[in-house]
């Protein structure tokens, strides 16, 4: 099982670009085992929407995650243009069964 993850260096803290572009592969890795968690444990969907007159008026959606991501691996990390990392992260079938098992017995 795989994770993507995606950060621009620009929207970063830090005072020179190298820290910048630190601060996004770090971004782009977390952004990555959110991506993990969610095929793991799956998405928690809320929505709600308005209708008045027989025509939405308000349409809303939020997503959330929860879980723990134990052992993922670093495949690589790539640049993407000038401005952006994508970070791609690995869990073994061995690992996603731990996590799994691990989380029924919470």
């Amino acid at each position: 099982m795989t994770g993507i993850g995606f950060s621009q260096v620009a929207g970063q803290p830090g005072r020179t670009l190298n820290e910048r572009r630190l601060m996004a592969m770090r971004a782009a890795r977390l952004d990555a085992m959110r991506d993990l968690a969610e095929q793991v444990h799956g998405l928690r969907l809320d929505s709600r929407t308005t209708v008045r007159d027989a025509v939405a008026v308000n349409d809303q959606i939020a997503g959330a995650v929860s879980g723990s991501i134990r052992g993922a691996r670093l495949v690589r990390i790539t640049p993407k243009g000038e401005d952006s990392y994508e970070v791609e992260l690995a869990l073994d079938a061995d690992a996603v069964g731990y996590i799994v098992k691990a989380a029924r017995q919470r």
